[in-house]
């Protein structure tokens, strides 16, 4: 049997109203990631790397000797940081490692 939490994610996908335009896709899509804020004992540090933005996502107790690179999903057309802060977050967290994500 799957996860409860899988579950509920992918029923809340179905419910998400994507309209007919990438325009539309796009800011159903950042909605989506909304639903899944941050924890708020994430640190959040905006960058600039080799010309493009992105930001570090810390974790209390973070190695900042090591570093993670997280490009997001979104297939080329949608999707950011913003949208995929939860998720980079988090895998930081349980490597104990700053997340660099670009936002591309």
């Amino acid at each position: 049997m799957a996860n409860k939490e899988i579950e509920a994610i992918n029923e809340a996908w179905l419910k998400v109203p994507f309209g007919d335009t990438l325009a539309e896709w796009r800011v159903a899509f950042e909605g989506f990631g909304a639903m899944f804020p941050p924890a708020a004992d994430v640190e959040f540090e905006p960058v600039e790397a080799g010309g493009v933005p992105g930001e570090w996502s810390i974790t209390p107790g973070a190695d900042r000797g090591r570093a993670i690179l997280y490009f997001h999903g979104g297939g080329y057309c949608m999707g950011s940081t913003k949208s995929h802060r939860h998720l980079a977050s988090e895998i930081g967290r349980s490597a104990n490692a700053p997340v660099l994500s670009l936002d591309y």
